[in-house]
């Protein structure tokens, strides 16, 4: 998954560096609030941020909850992004290969709001998951051999971080909040998938 904020040349040329630091700042923070399962960042090249999943799941729902944090939060830019699944060959901690490739090239196509994926990647999503797709037809792009067939990807369930929340030690989905363990810490408030993963909060916090 490839995620940038959009407007963000003109937003840096308008309010300044100081301006565009402070936003890279609170989009990080965002990107580690929203990360699920195996979902990691990878790295960050200016405003792009590249996140990593063993799973389309797993990545599916990062998307989600990203865009719902970033929208929820005062004075900050939208996003768009591009999600594709595929083979990958990891080196000296870099990934390279066709799917990287692919997945920037769907990023650059996304529309301002908008999260856009490739037929790869939809046909790795679980049965019954909680996702719309809308076809955006066949697109043939720049220095890639094959076609790649896109969609719109948008989530039926309003307000998913309402519903399902994700435990801040192991990134775990939670879709039952309600039975889960629970805390408060400096007023907000924590869910876990386990006493592990609670105490292991408890003592990178030093909460006694």
């Amino acid at each position: 998954m490839m995620a940038d904020l959009s407007g963000y040349t003109a937003m840096t040329e308008v309010h300044g560096a100081h301006s565009a630091v402070s936003i890279i700042d609170k989009y990080l923070a965002l990107v580690k609030k929203s990360l699920v399962g195996s979902s990691h960042l990878h790295e960050r090249v200016g405003d792009e941020m590249v996140i990593v999943a063993n799973s389309a799941e797993d990545l599916a729902y990062t998307a989600t909850f990203l865009f719902e944090h970033a929208y929820e939060e005062n004075q900050f830019l939208p996003l768009h992004a591009g999600l594709h699944y595929g083979p990958v060959v990891k080196k000296d901690g870099d990934y390279y290969g066709t799917t990287i490739n692919t997945a920037s090239r769907i990023t650059s196509v996304a529309e301002k709001g908008r999260i856009v994926c490739s037929a790869e990647f939809v046909n790795q999503l679980p049965e019954g998951h909680p996702y719309v797709v809308e076809t955006k037809g066949i697109h043939t792009f720049k220095n890639l051999l094959k076609q790649v067939e896109l969609f719109e990807m948008s989530c039926c369930i309003e307000y998913m971080t309402r519903k399902y929340v994700i435990d801040p030690v192991c990134h775990m989905l939670i879709k039952t909040p309600a039975t889960a363990l629970q805390l408060q810490h400096k007023e907000a408030d924590y869910y876990f998938c386990s006493e592990n993963c609670l105490e292991m909060f408890r003592t990178l916090n030093n909460i006694s």
